[in-house]
């Protein structure tokens, strides 16, 4: 199984398009979502928001049966009533042998984990993309693939059975790991 992970979208059509251009070059099995997919900003629902929400639901529509969304703290009520497909809190799945939980990373994260989250963690919020190899466990975030904040890159990571990788948005290889 491949699994390809973003996060940190923030209505960015431009990008969105980017990472559904990716997720097809990358042949991945299925799309992770971090949260944050919509929310430009802290501005309240309005009909520009509604255009970009619209249009990003649309796009993310043509890979639905292969999307997991998570909730950010960006994503509201609105958001998830537009949305055509389900945005939880929290989810862990099994990859090979080990246990992958995901989530946005504004309540649980390296600092503060869930619990019984087993393996991996992988979390966004912060738009700055990591990989870090703690007591046996693996804490992983993609970055934002639209607006990566202090110099980062624009970024994903790709999951599998063996390891687990940041790539630029240009496929380039920032870290990696085995998993």
């Amino acid at each position: 199984m491949k699994i390809m992970i973003a996060s940190d979208i923030h209505g960015s059509k431009y990008y969105a398009g980017e990472m559904l251009k990716i997720f097809h070059e990358e042949k991945a099995d299925k799309l992770v979502l971090l949260g944050d997919l919509y929310s430009a900003s802290f501005r309240h629902f309005d009909e520009e928001d509604d255009g970009i929400k619209m249009s990003m639901t649309e796009m993310l529509s043509t890979v639905r049966d292969r999307l997991l969304v998570i909730k950010g703290n960006c994503d509201n009520s609105m958001d998830e009533m537009l949305s055509p497909f389900p945005m939880l809190d929290i989810a862990t799945i099994e990859v090979g042998d080990n246990t992958v939980c995901f989530t946005h990373g504004h309540k649980y994260n390296i600092g503060n984990v869930p619990p019984n989250f087993g393996d991996m963690l992988i979390y966004g919020h912060l738009h700055q993309g990591f990989i870090i190899k703690e007591e046996g466990k693996i804490f992983a975030n993609p970055g934002s693939i639209s607006c990566p904040r202090n110099g980062s890159a624009h970024s994903y990571l790709i999951l599998t059975e063996e390891k687990i990788i940041l790539k630029d948005i240009e496929g380039n290889v920032i870290k990696e790991a085995g998993v």
